[in-house]
């Protein structure tokens, strides 16, 4: 069975234990989707909020020092504009 990381930790000083941040909701989701539960419209409208209102990752969420990725379930679109 493979196990799926819930966050990897991006910044160099010391951070709170991954398991302070269980009562998060963003934690909540990646382990929702770890154990390949489906979210729902309105989880689904609030990670894309919080992946575009941040400025460190295209597809990811950053929380106190740790880094939520959702590369697996955020698709990328290439959108043809003015016939370029």
């Amino acid at each position: 069975m493979e196990t799926k990381t819930i966050a990897t930790k991006f910044v160099r000083q010391d951070v709170p234990k991954l398991a302070t941040l269980q009562n998060a909701k963003i934690y909540q989701l990646r382990e929702k989707l770890n154990k390949g539960d489906k979210l729902n419209r309105a989880e689904k409208n609030w990670l894309a909020e919080a992946v575009n209102r941040n400025a460190y990752f295209k597809r990811a969420v950053p929380l106190m020092g740790y880094r939520f990725g959702f590369e697996d379930v955020l698709k990328s679109y290439i959108v043809k504009q003015y016939g370029s």
